[in-house]
C-alpha cells in the first residue's frame, strides 16, 4: 500500500522554507515527516571508494569529501559522494541522502546545489550522501530502478552506520525538481508497494524519518504546462520527460503514472 501525505504526516503536509528547518526534525522526532519548500578499475563492494577516489579525497573547511563511493550492485556505474563532518562527534548523528534534479534524464551528484547542500549540512554535523542514480534515455525507461537506487542509498547508510557515525533511526532525504519527486517517493512508498530494491542490501529498511521536497512533481497525471509567468495553464497537460522515464504515455498506462506519483 502506498502512503499519502496525510498518512505520513497528519493532519497535513508540513511547509518549510529552509533546509535546516526540516532537517532539525531528524534529531527531534522518530516519526516520518515530509516537508515541501516553496518556490573503471578494480571492482569495489558497496561502501568502498574506488582506488582513484581513495587517492583524491577532498577536504573543505570542516568537511571531508569521499568521492565516487560504490553503493549499488556490481556492474553499476552510478556512485555517491559522501560529505562527512571533519570532526566526527562521539555520538552517532543524522544522515541525509541528496537526490539531484534533471528531469530524470540528466543532472549529477556533484552539481553546485548538491555540493552546497552537502558541505553546509556536513559542517553542522550531518553525514550526507549525494547520489547518482540511473537516468532515462529515449527508448530506455528507468522506472522503478531510479527510485530503487534512491532507496538503496538509504539502505547503504544503515549498513555503514557504524563506519560513518550515522544514527540509523534518523535518516532523511532531500531533492529538487525530479530529485524532489524521487525524494517524496522514498518517503511515501513502503514495502507493500513492491518497489523495494532486491539488491545489494536485502532485508535492510529503506524507511526515512524526514523528506525535504523542493519544487518537485506530486501528481504526474495532472501535471500542467505553465505560462511565461510560471503559472499553470488550465487544460494543457504537460508530459515533460515523464514519458521517457516511464516508457509510456498517460493514456497508454494511466495506472503506471499514478503508481509513480507521490499522491
Amino acid at each position: 500500500m502506498k502512503l499519502h501525505f496525510r498518512e505520513i504526516c497528519p493532519p497535513a503536509l508540513v511547509m518549510m522554507t529552509s533546509v535546516a528547518g526540516v532537517l532539525m526534525l531528524l534529531t527531534a522526532t522518530g516519526s516520518p515527516v515530509l516537508a515541501a519548500v516553496k518556490s573503471g578499475g578494480p571492482a569495489t563492494r558497496p561502501g568502498e571508494s574506488s582506488p582513484a577516489a581513495r587517492a583524491t579525497k577532498v577536504s573543505y573547511e570542516g568537511v571531508r569529501l569521499e568521492k565516487d563511493v560504490t553503493y549499488l550492485e556490481a556492474g553499476r556505474k552510478e556512485k555517491l559522494d559522501l560529505y562527512l563532518p571533519a570532526n566526527r562527534a562521539a555520538e552517532r548523528g543524522p544522515a541525509v541522502v541528496i537526490i539531484h534534479g534533471g528531469g530524470w534524464v540528466g543532472g549529477d551528484k556533484a552539481a553546485n546545489r548538491e555540493q552546497n547542500i552537502g558541505t553546509n549540512l556536513a559542517r553542522r554535523g550531518y553525514v550526507c550522501a549525494s547520489i547518482n542514480y540511473r537516468l532515462a534515455t529515449k527508448g530506455h525507461p528507468v522506472w522503478p530502478t531510479n527510485l530503487q537506487d534512491c532507496k538503496s542509498a538509504v539502505q547503504f547508510l544503515r549498513v555503514r552506520a557504524e563506519a560513518y557515525g550515522v544514527d540509523p533511526d534518523h535518516i532523511g532525504v532531500i531533492g529538487g525538481s525530479a530529485g524532489g519527486h524521487l525524494a517524496a517517493m522514498v518517503g511515501l512508498v513502503g514495502p507493500d508497494a513492491g518497489l523495494e530494491p532486491t539488491a545489494p542490501y536485502p532485508g535492510v529498511s529503506s524507511r526515512v524519518q524526514a523528506v525535504l521536497f523542493m519544487y518537485g512533481i506530486s501528481n504526474l497525471l495532472t501535471r500542467q504546462q505553465t505560462g511565461e509567468d510560471g503559472t499553470p495553464v488550465p487544460g494543457r497537460l504537460a508530459d515533460g520527460s515523464s514519458v521517457t522515464m516511464l516508457g509510456a504515455t498517460r493514456q497508454e498506462k494511466p495506472e503506471l503514472w499514478k503508481l509513480a506519483s507521490p499522491v
